[in-house]
């Protein structure tokens, strides 16, 4: 399944090295969900006219190409600092991760489904405007 997947999102960095490790082809097409959000916002307004005008255009490979050549040249997000469920204090986490709400550090639903929501939105909006080229 995830060696026939265009695009696969993932939570954190760990589980994109943990499918690098397993299938070093699909990480060109790996990301997490903050990751292809920011990436998405350069990779999704770039392509030229010649691929709009391809009917058998690959538009979802082709943002893809283009998500994984931005990568090390895009400002990503401000890392997150979440509060631990059940704690008072907070924690800080890599600004590419989500972290998993069942997991160590326990962090609250309400904090991760806002990040998980938003990163997706900005992919879909990115897909949606490739799409429209086609």
């Amino acid at each position: 399944m995830i060696s026939q997947s265009g695009l696969i999102l993932v939570a954190e960095r760990r589980h994109r090295a943990a499918i690098a490790t397993a299938i070093p082809d699909a990480s060109v097409r790996t990301f997490t969900f903050r990751e292809a959000a920011a990436l998405c916002v350069v990779a999704g307004h770039v392509g030229s006219s010649a691929d709009a005008e391809r009917q058998d255009a690959d538009v979802l490979g082709d943002l893809v190409r283009r998500m994984n050549a931005a990568r090390g040249t895009v400002a990503y997000p401000d890392s997150l600092v979440v509060p631990r469920r059940g704690l008072r204090r907070v924690q800080k986490i890599n600004a590419l991760d989500i972290p998993d709400s069942h997991e160590p550090p326990l962090v609250n639903h309400n904090f991760v489904m806002p990040e998980v929501l938003a990163s997706m939105a900005a992919v879909t909006r990115a897909i949606e405007r490739v799409l429209e080229r086609v």
